[in-house]
C-alpha cells in the first residue's frame, strides 16, 4: 500500500469514528429528558428552603421532577409556590367563582370532592394564595405548597402541612385543572411530594412520622391514588368540617404503623 492509499485509509477510518461518535452524542441529546423550566422566582423559593433545611436547591428540585403519560409525554416538576401571576391564576382557575353561572356549575361539579365542594370568592382565593406564598419565608416553614408544572404550564397545586407541629400529623391535599386530570399526573405528583417529605425528614429539621390524607367515599380516583401509594385506610369515616370522608395515613417508617 503506497503512502497516498494509506492516508486515504486513515482518513476513512477517522471519519467513520467521528460519524459514529456524532450519532452516539446525538442519541444522548435526543434521549435526555427535559423537565419543566424553572423560573427565577421559583428558583428563589428553592433557595429559601435550602437555607432553612441545609440541602442544596438542586437536590430539592431534582426530587420533585417526574414524567408520566403515554411514552412519558408529560415532563413535569413540582415547584414551591411563589407570588407570580402564573401561580395565582392557577389558584383562581381551580377554586374561585367565575363570572359565568354555567362555568361555575361545570367547575363545581368537577371540584365537588375538594374541601367542602364549594367555589370561593376571588378575594378569598387571592388571600389564601398570599398566605400560602408567605409561609416559605418562615425560618422553618410549617406549611409548603407545591405547584404542579406540566411542560412549563402551571396546572395544579399540592398542599403540605402542618410540618412543625408535633401534635398534628402533616396532611396532603391536591387539585389539578380538569383538562389535566385522568392522565396520571396527580398520582405521580403525589409520589414526588412523598419523596420531598422524605428529603425534609433527612435534613434533620423535621421529625413527623406519618402523612394524613382524606377523600370522599365517592371519589373513586382519589381513593385509588392513595391506595396505590400505600396509604392505609382507617376503618371509620371522619368529618373535619367538610362532610364525611375516609381517612388515610402514609407511614414513613414501617415501625411507626
Amino acid at each position: 500500500m503506497n503512502k497516498r492509499s494509506l492516508k486515504r485509509k486513515i482518513f476513512s477510518i477517522s471519519a467513520s469514528i467521528m460519524f459514529l461518535s456524532f450519532i452516539g452524542f446525538g442519541n444522548l441529546c435526543f434521549n435526555q429528558k427535559v423537565y419543566a423550566e424553572i423560573t427565577k422566582s421559583e428558583n428563589e423559593q428553592f433557595e429559601k428552603l435550602s437555607k432553612a433545611i441545609g440541602i442544596s436547591p438542586e437536590e430539592i428540585s431534582n426530587c420533585l421532577k417526574f414524567s408520566c403519560g403515554k411514552q412519558n409525554e408529560y415532563s413535569c416538576e413540582l415547584v414551591i409556590i411563589d407570588g407570580s401571576d402564573e401561580h395565582k391564576d392557577c389558584y383562581i382557575s381551580l377554586f374561585a367563582e367565575t363570572d359565568s353561572n354555567e362555568g361555575n356549575k361545570e367547575k363545581s361539579e368537577y371540584m365537588q370532592y375538594y374541601l367542602d365542594g364549594k367555589l370561593k370568592s376571588k378575594d378569598y382565593v387571592e388571600s389564601w394564595f398570599s398566605r400560602s406564598v408567605n409561609r416559605i419565608n418562615d425560618p422553618l416553614p410549617n406549611g409548603i405548597t407545591l405547584m404542579i408544572k406540566v411542560n412549563n404550564e402551571v396546572v395544579g397545586r399540592i398542599g403540605l402541612g402542618p410540618l412543625t407541629n408535633s401534635k398534628n400529623d402533616p396532611e396532603i391535599g391536591y387539585a389539578i385543572k380538569k383538562e389535566f386530570s385522568s392522565k396520571g399526573i396527580t398520582k405521580h405528583a403525589v409520589g414526588a411530594s412523598i419523596n420531598f417529605l422524605k428529603l425534609l425528614i433527612s435534613s434533620g429539621k423535621y421529625n413527623f412520622k406519618k402523612l394524613r390524607a382524606t377523600a370522599k367515599e365517592k371519589n373513586i380516583s382519589s381513593n385509588k391514588l392513595l391506595s396505590d401509594h400505600k396509604f392505609i385506610k382507617s376503618e371509620k369515616l371522619i368529618d373535619d368540617g367538610y362532610g364525611p370522608e375516609l381517612e388515610y395515613y402514609y407511614y414513613f417508617n414501617e415501625e411507626n404503623k
